[in-house]
């Protein structure tokens, strides 16, 4: 490339939200995100779930991956697995605890192994936490019940009570969205709840101790928690924390995804161990808004493969080293020099191209689109009706 060509107009593309961001092996991130929430789902697969994770830890989105960790534990696992939530504190704080850019994966691949065999999941928190109520399914009139008025509570906390009390899921959605600015206090009234009306005491803990951000998923965890009282409910929820032992080879199985590959065009051929899954349509993903699109998506992978996964971390150190710049309009690399462009495709080429149709398509996956109603059903024993209120609300797991 000479002096002159080099001089046009560079960028460094901020994406836009509906651009994809490709990962250490040119998946889209958002479908490993949603690949690996389906996979710790349905257990086909430890290694898999294993692979999708090494695929968002070694692209750089080590942050990413604990929150979509916590997400999955909280929506499809707490209700059955409480003592599991320590557990995975623990580990987390642990990894906390190791210097930046070298942390051990451990810890993730001993979160991954519990949430793998935890016990059987459930979608109440899920389906709690994706309704986002507009409004309430009741309004309560008329005389505060004895029991309610000597809680002294304001009147939105009164709400949010009243609504638990019921097992009014609307109600809850709605009044809680209200208060979310306090999540702490919210905390405190539906512990002062519980414990009046069943004379139990309820373990205090700290929402700080628990390294998860999103402290109204906790909130939602909790109140499902606390509304099961059938004794079908109450006997499916597994009181020790029996945990399966993380083998080593698990752990080499994780880090060996991120040997490198020689000569460097096999990469793709070697490491691209699974493809992305179908039945991830409910989550939004780039593509979806482009379904009938596929030869766009074949020629993002082929031709501008560099431009898409500039903003992965890992890929962007890569493109640093290298003084690679990118045209906006071509969506093309811009190296200073043909030797440093050569030397770049030397140790990083992917030549995602020349690989066969099977190893292009594990990231060409046509994703079937569903609705909540249909990917319940799909994924969980579900035989309630009337998922309007929130089948169009569902977010990536890529959301805090």
């Amino acid at each position: 490339m000479n002096g002159d060509a080099y001089n046009i107009v560079i960028y460094i593309e901020p994406m836009s939200h509906n651009q994809p961001i490709l990962t250490r092996y040119l998946y889209n991130r958002d479908e490993v995100v949603h690949s690996l929430v389906v996979c710790l789902l349905d257990k086909s697969s430890f290694k898999e779930a294993l692979f999708w994770s090494s695929e968002l830890y070694y692209s750089g989105y080590e942050e990413i991956l604990w929150t979509c960790l916590w997400k999955i534990f909280y929506d499809f696992f707490a209700l059955r697995n409480p003592t599991f939530e320590r557990k995975i504190a623990r580990l987390h704080r642990k990894w906390l605890k190791y210097p930046i850019p070298e942390p051990i994966p451990e810890p993730i691949i001993a979160t991954v192994n519990l949430l793998y065999h935890c016990s059987t999941s459930t979608y109440k928190v899920f389906c709690l936490r994706i309704m986002n109520a507009p409004l309430p399914h009741t309004i309560y009139r008329g005389r505060l019940p004895t029991w309610l008025k000597k809680l002294n509570l304001t009147k939105k906390e009164r709400y949010i009570i009243r609504a638990i009390e019921g097992k009014d899921i609307t109600n809850i959605s709605y009044y809680l969205s209200l208060m979310e600015y306090d999540i702490p206090r919210c905390y405190q009234i539906i512990r002062l709840w519980f414990e009046n009306k069943t004379k139990q005491s309820l373990k205090e803990i700290s929402l700080d101790d628990i390294p998860y951000g999103n402290k109204k998923h906790i909130i939602y965890a909790l109140i499902c928690y606390l509304m099961m009282e059938t004794s079908e409910e109450i006997a499916s929820i597994r009181k020790i924390a029996l945990v399966r032992i993380l083998e080593q080879e698990s752990i080499d199985f994780f880090k060996g995804t991120n040997v490198a590959v020689q000569p460097v065009w096999k990469t793709l051929a070697k490491r691209r161990l699974y493809a992305i899954r179908d039945c991830i349509g409910i989550f939004p993903n780039v593509r979806k808004d482009h379904t009938d699109d596929t030869l766009m998506w074949k020629e993002i992978l082929w031709y501008h493969w560099e431009y898409y996964a500039q903003k992965c971390p890992l890929w962007r150190e890569r493109f640093v080293e290298y003084k690679c710049l990118f045209d906006k309009e071509k969506k093309i690399p811009l190296f200073p020099n043909d030797d440093i462009l050569e030397a770049f495709y030397e140790k990083y080429g992917m030549e995602p191209d020349e690989q066969s149709r099977e190893c292009q398509y594990k990231s060409l996956t046509e994703i079937k689109q569903q609705t909540v109603q249909e990917w319940l059903e799909t994924h969980f024993d579900y035989k309630e009706e009337n998922t309007d209120e929130f089948s169009a609300k569902v977010e990536s797991y890529l959301l805090d």
